[in-house]
């Protein structure tokens, strides 16, 4: 299994980098936000204002669902690895834009609040 990985080193280190950085933002999120007892502002618009108030468990419930989406991405990514590499790439790479957005996101909340 690790021979499968050291085979793909590239599409390896990519999704390892965005399973990573979707990992510590929302390790770092809900660190920051655990001890809040007020609702929590999930989104903001700067035409209306606070569009959506939730609380710790939709932080949670949005943090697994993207964590879960980024797992998926990278199972896809190593399946297309050995018959079409630069699909592969090509969804690592999105992968880790994704996990990008999801870490600015996730930022946005703790600084919201």
């Amino acid at each position: 299994m690790f021979s499968y990985f050291l085979k793909f080193k590239k599409i390896s280190i990519i999704l390892g980098s965005s399973l990573a950085l979707g990992l510590i933002g929302f390790i770092w999120t809900i660190g920051a936000l655990w001890n809040v007892s007020q609702s929590i502002v999930l989104h903001f618009n700067s035409y209306i204002g606070i569009n959506h108030l939730g609380s710790l468990w939709q932080v949670v419930a949005l943090g697994i669902f993207c964590l879960v989406i980024l797992g998926i991405n990278a199972v896809v990514a190593f399946a297309l690895a050995e018959r079409l590499s630069l699909w592969a790439e090509i969804i690592a790479w999105a992968n880790i834009f994704f996990a990008l957005l999801l870490f600015i996101a996730f930022q946005v909340i703790i600084s919201v609040n």
